[in-house]
């Protein structure tokens, strides 16, 4: 049972842990319909094949250019066999007109034993404009998109993110009210610090009585029953 709790210049419930979490996950997995949509407009606005409408799935090699660097051919570091790698620069071209050239070596470990081990190593070493070009835009999307969905939602007259409405919470501030745009951008980014750290300042909520998590305390704001007043 939620408990009323004073806080600010109003009186909350406390909101149930597990349900911010459980909202957390339905957010996070609208984002993600969200971006593969947008890839898909994307893409086909580009007439590239619609099987790699994801930013982060490569699409299909066309055509690769090896040439041969050099070759290792020594003993192993601790002396247990032997290793033969040939190394060589691999100019790749996609279909999406993209260009990257990697540091490839490619061999086999013999040991003294008897045994066989096929090793392999890929260094990134360059991209195209258009590569780098398209790599960056997925990049400020990838950054971008979630300060806007939380800053839109939360700010917004129902003050919480479709997964929170679903799950019957909003956000307020220490007094009860919507939160500003800049407010609710500024919680998305302590959010983000917090659950890409240590994670605990989330599990925060669940233990000091009060249902904030360390970016709430920080940012001055509290997730509640959507029927608080």
């Amino acid at each position: 049972m939620a408990l009323p709790l004073p806080v600010g210049g109003a009186t909350f419930a406390v909101a149930p842990f597990g349900r911010r979490v459980a909202a957390l996950c339905l957010d996070a997995a609208i984002l993600a319909v969200v971006l593969w949509a947008l890839a898909v407009v994307v893409r086909g606005a580009l007439g590239l094949p619609a099987f790699t409408v994801a930013p982060w799935i490569d699409p299909a090699v066309v055509e690769i250019d090896r040439q041969q660097v050099t070759v290792e051919d020594q003993r192993m570091f601790d002396n247990s066999g032997h290793r033969r790698v040939e190394f060589h620069v691999e100019t790749r071209r996609y279909e999406d007109g993209t260009v990257r050239v990697y540091s490839v070596g490619a061999g086999v470990n013999t040991y003294d034993d008897g045994r066989v081990e096929p090793v392999r190593s890929e260094l990134l070493i360059a991209r195209n404009f258009r590569g780098l070009a398209q790599l960056v835009a997925a990049q400020i999307v990838l950054f971008a998109l979630p300060f806007a969905y939380y800053a839109a939602f939360e700010a917004s007259r129902r003050q919480a993110t479709p997964g929170k409405i679903l799950l019957g919470l909003k956000v307020v501030d220490l007094d009860g009210n919507r939160l500003s745009v800049l407010r609710a951008i500024g919680r998305q980014f302590l959010k983000i610090c917090e659950i890409v750290s240590t994670g605990f300042g989330y599990v925060l909520g669940c233990l000091n009585g009060s249902g904030q998590a360390f970016h709430d305390i920080l940012a001055g704001t509290r997730v509640v029953p959507a029927q608080s007043k």
